[in-house]
């Protein structure tokens, strides 16, 4: 038995067919061209995206109609043949590819992709539709008399179908899991099929909310990195009063200011894995939260050691950093567990503004503007914090570290020009990310 495509039709001869196999050469290319642009799990994998049955099938239509289309313009029977040859497999393939994928699409998206992604509409179609929209027409109408028996088209198709089969076969091979559709686009883990044990983390947070804000965005953007971008991090997060806060550190009562956080500590102390304070002030506390037996029990993580950590393996020969933040940060030095006295056991000499008067300016723009949000940060203050880093600079710092978080929404790269701007709390919040993925094998991120 025999299945005759169209014979002697005149819209052989048309010139619109040279058309068409142009319109889906380019079409198809440029979906290719986008397979390029598009991060993935598929990007740095065996096989690319063609462990894809989508992506199969669009290469048999570029095939098909880059043979096509030369066929045309050289009047070559050779190509003409082959190309019909391709096309008998590829158009049924991208029918079927069309009619399963937006049938599931209509019924379930979230079957074939997280809610939280959208393609771009006009690649969705280029994908999924367009290849058999151009296809169909090009087989039954455009295509040159052709005989094929049912016998060696299922004896073609079997074999395309025992290939892929084995294709896929060495991906999970090499790659340790299967293509599945939700792994198009975020990027995941080799092991992807795998389930992720995170630990979970308390953020003592408040000082500000925009530097706890951050602190969240940072670390979920890290997780979500290494593991999709369905994954979040387990986390508890207490945002203390800002303005109690900072009454406490004023009036030098540290123990009225630890107290603060350790009523969450002590809730939460057997529900998670490891603390982190989200300001670099509330670690003058962080010796005192560490040493209470509620908080003896899981490690808190302090934001000199990320920051001394970075930059040693980042900037090596650097040992002179400016400091700018408020009073209390930049001259508790002696102060063996905070901030200042940490980084210069670590090995770096801290410069400060040189005057008591400089030193009170900047403790002024700290607490008056800066904490109390960006947008009442005036021009002024604004100008100020950029002449004290330029003066720090002049006296030889070869970088510069943000003593607020805060300080980072007003003093910028491009103010102090080729000399590096450390946001410690940055840094922490993304050591912070890798550890609760399980990044490193000790207790500390």
């Amino acid at each position: 038995m025999a299945y005759t495509i169209v014979s002697n039709s005149p819209t052989q001869a048309s010139p619109t067919k040279t058309f068409l196999h142009g319109l889906g050469t380019l079409s198809f290319s440029y979906s290719f061209y986008l397979l390029t642009t598009w991060d993935s799990a598929y990007s740095d994998s065996f096989g690319w995206y063609f462990q894809l049955l989508t992506v199969v099938g669009l290469t048999l239509s570029l095939i098909t109609f880059t043979l096509g289309l030369i066929a045309d313009l050289t009047r070559h029977d050779g190509f003409s043949r082959t190309k019909d040859a391709i096309s008998l497999l590829a158009t049924p393939l991208e029918v079927m590819i069309a009619v399963l994928y937006w049938s599931i699409k209509f019924h379930d998206p979230s079957l074939l992709m997280p809610a939280d992604l959208v393609i771009n509409p006009w690649a969705d179609l280029g994908y999924h539709l367009v290849p058999a929209v151009l296809l169909v027409p090009d087989l039954l109408l455009y295509s040159p008399q052709a005989t094929i028996t049912t016998r060696s088209m299922m004896f073609t198709s079997t074999i395309l179908a025992v290939v892929y089969w084995c294709w896929i076969e060495l991906c999970y091979y090499q790659n340790g899991c299967l293509p599945i559709a939700h792994l198009f686009f975020p990027r995941t883990s080799r092991n992807q099929n795998q389930q992720v044990k995170m630990r979970t983390l308390l953020l003592l947070g408040g000082m500000t909310p925009d530097v706890t804000a951050l602190y969240y965005n940072i670390i979920n953007k890290v997780v979500r990195t290494k593991l999709g971008d369905r994954a979040s991090a387990p986390l508890y997060l207490y945002s203390a009063n800002l303005e109690e806060m900072i009454q406490h550190a004023m009036k030098g009562d540290w123990e009225e200011f630890a107290n603060v956080y350790k009523k969450p500590i002590k809730s939460l102390s057997d529900r998670v894995d490891g603390i982190a304070i989200c300001a670099i002030l509330a670690h003058k506390v962080a010796k005192e939260l560490s040493d209470d037996s509620s908080a003896a029990r899981v490690p808190l993580f302090h934001i000199a050691d990320c920051l001394a950590l970075h930059i040693t393996n980042n900037h090596p020969s650097m040992k002179k950093l400016g400091l700018l933040g408020p009073k209390i940060s930049m001259l508790d030095s002696d102060d063996p567990d905070f901030f200042v006295a940490m980084l210069q056991k670590a090995g770096f000499e801290i410069l400060i503004p040189e005057t008591p008067e400089d030193i009170e300016e900047v403790n002024r723009g700290m607490l008056q503007e800066v904490a109390k949000g960006v947008a009442i940060v005036t021009d002024s203050t604004r100008k100020m914090f950029i002449e004290q880093a330029k003066r720090l600079i002049d006296r030889g710092a070869q970088g510069i570290i943000l003593g607020s978080t805060d300080l980072g929404f007003v003093l910028r790269q491009e103010d102090v020009g080729d000399i590096p701007l450390f946001e410690p709390a940055a840094i922490h919040a993304q050591e912070l990310g890798i550890w609760i993925c399980g990044g490193e094998d000790d207790e500390s991120p």
